[in-house]
């Protein structure tokens, strides 16, 4: 009789703060370069194949990293409790729009073929960010709610979002 593999606990190897992982592990990624990308309650850790590297600390990243993506450029992009931040492996930059929104956090995030990051907030809704603003995107695009609980990205390219009011492609 044949057992599944994912059910047998010798072929599983934990990892946890003695490993240098941080805790409550929210998003993972895998980067083209090969890398392993963990957003975390610590913020943002990088596995090699040997051990994990923290981001968080030692280059000023604040807060829970709660989604991650990769850009055509190879660029990190995460959703964090305290707005957008991307990574180009040496700086971190942290954008947020100009509204008058009292606290963004981005849940989701998926970059576009065209350069444009989308970004999902647990109270404001879903946005475009083309690198300068923010533009949201709500009924007129077909999205309803201001809860966006997930997002993804089709192999055609087309976006699917699921809110607290249904699903939207």
């Amino acid at each position: 009789m044949l057992t599944n593999p994912f059910l047998d606990p010798t072929n599983w190897e934990i990892f946890d703060d003695s490993d240098g992982l941080g805790h409550q592990a929210f998003a993972m990624l895998q980067h083209s370069a090969g890398h392993l990308y963990f957003g975390t309650a610590k913020g943002l850790c990088r596995y090699d194949g040997r051990r994990f590297e923290s981001y968080s600390e030692n280059f000023s990243l604040e807060g829970h990293v709660l989604g991650l993506c990769e850009d055509g450029a190879g660029k990190l992009w995460m959703g964090t409790t305290n707005g957008l931040v991307s990574f180009d492996g040496r700086t971190f930059e942290t954008f947020n729009p100009d509204m008058n929104i009292r606290r963004f956090v981005v849940r989701k995030v998926i970059a576009n073929n065209d350069g444009s990051i989308l970004c999902s907030s647990d109270v404001n809704g879903a946005f475009i960010f083309d690198g300068q603003e923010f533009t949201p995107f709500a009924a007129d695009a077909g999205v309803h709610g201001t809860f966006i609980r997930a997002m993804c990205k089709g192999r055609d390219g087309r976006i699917w979002v699921g809110s607290e009011l249904g699903l939207a492609e």
